[in-house]
């Protein structure tokens, strides 16, 4: 799956998906995706493309789940190359998946 996010003048990531039915708020990225994505593109990239899978990939980025709070208090993701480096994922994820993967793999390009 690829997840379209862009960064509004406030320099806040959302993710830009209208179907998912989130308002912008509740799309917004926070608690270390945003640092993750400036890590993985251009810190001045304002849209970028998102790959997400539950299979390894090669040039994918591994993430691993720490803890499964659920709809009510997202999900929290090790960075599997990063020493202690973790992303939460709010209620969003899961009009994306039904449960919370163990593992997904990500990469991200500008677009």
């Amino acid at each position: 799956m690829t997840l379209k996010a862009y960064r509004d003048p406030d320099l806040r990531w959302y993710v830009d998906d209208p179907a998912n039915g989130f308002s912008k708020a509740q799309n917004e990225l926070v608690a270390g995706v945003p640092e993750l994505l400036e890590s993985l593109v251009s810190p001045r990239a304002t849209r970028v493309m998102i790959r997400v899978e539950t299979a390894a990939f090669e040039g994918g980025l591994e993430l691993r789940l720490l803890q499964d709070g659920g709809k009510e208090l997202g999900v929290d993701y090790a960075v599997v190359s990063e020493a202690n480096s973790s992303i939460w994922l709010c209620e969003v994820l899961f009009w994306y998946f039904p449960t919370a993967p163990q593992r997904l793999w990500i990469s991200v390009q500008t677009g």
